[in-house]
């Protein structure tokens, strides 16, 4: 299914927090680009239940490095990615601007991610994502769209480059 639903954006604080603390950037114009890869550790099956003896059990004993439950979410895991847009309102003064910006990056990202999808379900890790808009124009969405590819197969590449020295 090739939607954007809500569970698909980046709304939690806490890690909005650690993708612009933590996360990698870089610069692809007209966006600059924050993510952030987690591995997804194998745990019981029961992990949705663990109480906090439990979490802490599987910890001490190297099962998991952290029971994160933002990770743990249902509705999460199968898409693997959280998307969070900005447009500066510094640049775009009028509503109207910035929601069609964001309009034509959400259509972007949507009918291209399926290549990064795949690629985090098959390294068991999933990313926290955030696109910011830095152009002064509204771009075309045929180079919005061209550049959105380019972002999605740069952090793809990131992960295999991650996946190969973890083999090594």
């Amino acid at each position: 299914m090739n939607i954007f639903s809500k569970n698909q954006r980046l709304c939690s604080l806490r890690h909005k927090n650690d993708l612009f603390n933590k996360g990698k950037t870089f610069f692809v114009y007209p966006f600059k680009v924050f993510y952030c890869i987690y591995s997804i550790h194998p745990a019981p099956e029961n992990v949705f239940s663990l109480s906090q003896e439990g979490a802490e059990f599987l910890q001490k004993h190297r099962m998991v490095d952290e029971i994160d439950p933002f990770f743990q979410q249902k509705d999460w895991l199968p898409h693997r990615i959280k998307l969070l847009i900005t447009v500066s309102k510094k640049s775009h003064k009028r509503a109207i601007d910035r929601n069609r910006i964001k309009r034509l990056i959400r259509e972007g990202y949507r009918t291209n991610r399926q290549h990064l999808t795949e690629a985090l379900l098959t390294e068991n890790q999933v990313c926290l994502l955030a696109l910011s808009y830095s152009s002064r124009q509204i771009l075309p969405f045929s180079e919005i769209e061209r550049k959105i590819v380019v972002i999605l197969h740069r952090i793809g590449e990131s992960l295999q480059s991650l996946s190969n020295n973890d083999i090594q």
